[in-house]
């Protein structure tokens, strides 16, 4: 992740707020840990993400097999996020009309 100012690395977790800073193209790599485990229907790994959200990772660029998990480490290689949008249709970020 870019920040102004700021050096290093910066951790995201899954879920929502992961999937919200991926689609915004804030993201350079993505680590996963998976375990072969089942639970029922699951949950997305990355929050909701809806037909126009488009996230291309590379092939793994490193592979660690451990006791019952593995360790994956992509890099993201393109994005193309949805745009939020207000329940008027206009973007979320965009200034809101005065009446």
């Amino acid at each position: 992740m870019n920040l102004p100012g700021r050096t290093g690395d910066v951790d995201v977790a899954a879920g929502e707020i992961g999937g919200q800073a991926l689609r915004l193209g804030m993201v350079d790599q993505v680590v996963m840990n998976v375990v072969p485990v089942v639970f029922g229907s699951g949950r997305p790994f990355f929050g909701a993400m809806g037909p126009g959200d488009t996230v291309t990772l590379a092939n793994p660029s490193r592979v660690v097999q451990g006791d019952r998990v593995t360790h994956l480490l992509y890099d993201v290689v393109g994005t193309n996020p949805r745009e939020p949008r207000r329940e008027d249709g206009t973007l979320a970020w965009a200034p809101a009309e005065q009446e």
